[in-house]
C-alpha cells in the first residue's frame, strides 16, 4: 500500500512554500516581522521564529502555530501545504458570538461587497491602521452610507460568510457612549473580566478592551451606527489580533480604511423584491413589474423590504398598484417634512407600511394599531431622523 505521511524532505519542502506564502502576505499588509510575532504569536520575541519561517530554515512546524500565523495574516487553510495545516474541525470558531449578528432574510448582491471587506480587513497593509497611531498590527475598517443602504445588513453578512476566522465576534452599539459601554460589558464576562472586580460600568468596559488587547487569537468587533473615530477612540483595542469594523453615515474617519457601500445594482433589487413581496400567486412571476418598482425605489435595500413586506401582505396588490401609491404620497407629501439623511423614496415606503398598519379591515377596526403606534414610537426615539409625517 502506498505510505500516505509526508517524507522529511517532502515536509521541508512545504516548510519553505508556506514561508514564501507568510512574506508576501506579511508584506502586502506592510507589516514587520515583530509586527507579525506580536499579532500571531503574543510575543516580538517570536520575530527570530517568523524569520526562520519565512526563510524555510526551521525542521518542524506545529500546526497549531500554522494556525495562528495563518489567521493572523488571513491565508486560508486550503492555502497552507496539506502537512501542514490543521485538523479543520478544531478549533470551531466562533468560541464566542455576541446575539445581533445573525442575518435575518438572504442577502441579494452583496457578494462583491463581502469579498472587497474581507481583503480590506485581512491583505491591504493600510487598513491595518487604527485612528490615533496604533501598531500597525491593528485592522480597522468603515462602511459608510447614507441611512437605509444597507450597512448593517452588509457587516453581519460579513460576519455570515468569515465567522470561522475568529475566536471571537461582538456586535456594539455605537450610536452613544452609553450603548457602547453597556455592549461592552456584556461582552466582559466571556472574556473574564467580572463584574465583582468591576462594579462601574465604564471601568468594566475599560477594562475589557485592555482584555482584549491581550488576545492573541483573532477577534472581531463591529460598531455599528459608529458617530466619529474620536468617540470610539477609548473604547477600541489598539494592539493584537482584533480586526475593527465600522458602519457609519458620518465622514472622515482617520487612520480607517473608508468602504462606500453603494444602492443595489438593479438585477438584485429585483430579486430583493421578489424575496420579500412572495404571495404564491401570479404577482411573483412578474418580474417586468418588480424590476420597475425597483428602479423607483432607487435600489435601496430597506426601501425593497418595505415594500415587499406591504406587498406581502396585500396579496391582490401589483407592484404597479404600490408604484402609484408612492407616486402620491411624494407628490402630496407636506414640503415641512424634513427627513435629513435619508431619500424621500425611503420616507415614502416608511409613510406606505405605516398607512397599511392603520388602514381599517372589514370589521371596522385598524389592521395593527398597537403594530402602529409602536412603530412611530420607535421612530421618533430612534433619533435618525427618519419620521413619517
Amino acid at each position: 500500500m502506498p505510505n500516505d505521511e509526508p517524507t522529511a524532505d517532502s515536509r521541508k519542502t512545504e516548510i519553505k512554500r508556506f514561508g514564501v506564502v507568510v512574506r508576501a502576505r506579511r508584506e502586502a499588509k506592510g507589516w514587520s516581522q515583530d509586527a507579525l510575532a506580536a499579532s500571531a504569536l503574543g510575543t516580538v520575541d517570536g520575530k527570530s521564529h517568523v524569520s526562520r519561517i519565512e526563510n524555510g530554515r526551521i525542521k518542524a512546524l506545529k500546526s497549531d502555530t500554522v494556525r495562528k500565523i495563518a489567521a493572523a495574516l488571513g491565508i486560508d487553510r486550503t492555502e497552507v501545504p496539506a502537512s501542514l495545516r490543521w485538523p479543520g474541525d478544531a478549533p470551531t470558531w466562533p468560541a464566542i458570538l455576541s446575539p445581533g449578528t445573525r442575518v435575518e432574510r438572504t442577502v441579494q448582491g452583496r457578494e462583491d461587497d463581502v469579498a472587497a471587506l474581507h481583503d480590506k480587513l485581512t491583505t491591504a497593509g493600510q487598513v491595518a491602521i487604527v485612528s490615533g497611531g496604533a501598531p500597525a498590527n491593528h485592522a480597522g475598517t468603515v462602511v459608510k452610507g447614507m441611512g437605509g443602504i444597507g450597512k448593517s445588513t452588509l457587516a453581519r453578512h460579513y460576519i455570515a460568510t468569515h465567522a470561522t476566522r475568529y475566536r471571537g465576534i461582538w456586535w456594539l452599539r455605537a450610536e452613544t457612549e452609553e450603548s457602547l459601554i453597556d455592549d461592552l460589558c456584556k461582552l466582559a464576562g466571556h472574556i473574564d473580566v467580572s463584574a465583582a472586580d468591576h462594579p462601574e460600568k465604564s471601568e468594566r468596559a475599560t477594562a475589557t478592551v485592555m482584555a482584549l488587547n491581550r488576545e492573541t487569537e483573532p477577534w472581531l468587533l463591529v460598531y455599528d451606527n459608529a458617530t466619529s473615530a474620536a468617540a470610539l477612540k477609548p473604547w477600541c483595542p489598539d494592539t493584537g489580533p482584533v480586526a475593527l469594523l465600522v458602519t457609519s453615515r458620518e465622514g472622515h474617519w482617520p487612520g480607517f480604511a473608508e468602504y462606500r457601500t453603494e444602492r443595489l445594482t438593479l438585477g438584485p433589487a429585483t430579486d430583493l423584491l421578489l424575496q420579500e413581496a412572495r404571495c404564491d400567486g401570479p404577482r411573483d412571476h412578474d418580474r417586468d413589474g418588480a424590476r420597475t418598482l425597483a428602479e423607483t425605489l432607487d435600489g435601496l435595500p430597506l426601501a425593497l423590504v418595505l415594500a415587499g413586506g406591504w406587498l406581502r401582505d396585500v396579496p391582490e396588490a401589483g407592484f404597479a398598484d404600490y408604484a402609484a401609491r408612492l407616486a402620491e404620497l411624494l407628490r402630496t407629501r407636506p414640503k415641512q417634512v424634513g427627513v435629513e439623511d435619508y431619500p424621500v423614496s425611503l420616507y415614502a415606503a416608511v409613510k406606505l407600511s405605516l398607512d397599511q398598519l392603520l388602514e381599517v379591515d372589514e370589521s371596522g377596526e385598524p389592521n395593527g394599531p398597537e403594530a402602529a403606534l409602536l412603530m412611530q414610537v420607535f421612530a421618533h426615539l430612534d433619533g435618525d431622523d427618519l419620521w413619517p409625517g
